[in-house]
């Protein structure tokens, strides 16, 4: 037979304090509340991170952009100013064919003649 304490979390009532009868200590009966970080909310309206989401966006209906440069001509999928873990451009092969000059002017890196691969240029 036990006694509790309750208290009401996100996940539903979770037992605080657990006794015995009339009080008594039972082992394992306390545990430290979770301590939880608060959750960045992102709209997905205007892209800023904050106490929103879109269905409660102040700016109203937005057109579909870029969520990286918020550039209303391409997505983030297809940003010509985008950078992967080591500094390289991502982009598909329709961005690189519109953007040689933005990559080669990163880092000493061109486009080779007629192909989407990237290269190194060699200053020695």
């Amino acid at each position: 037979e036990v006694e509790f304490e309750c208290e009401e979390t996100p996940k539903g009532y979770e037992a605080t304090i657990v006794t015995g009868p009339n009080g008594n200590f039972c082992i394992g009966s306390q545990r430290a509340m979770g301590k939880r970080r608060p959750r960045k909310i992102r709209c997905y309206n205007c892209g800023e991170y904050g106490n929103h989401v879109a269905a409660k966006c102040k700016l109203g209906p937005m057109p579909k952009r870029c969520h990286h440069c918020k550039s209303e001509d391409h997505l983030i999928a297809d940003c010509p100013h985008r950078f992967n873990k080591n500094n390289v451009v991502i982009a598909d092969d329709q961005t690189r064919e519109n953007s040689d000059k933005l990559v080669s002017g990163v880092a000493g890196l061109s486009l080779s003649e007629g192909s989407s691969d990237v290269k190194r240029e060699s200053n020695a």
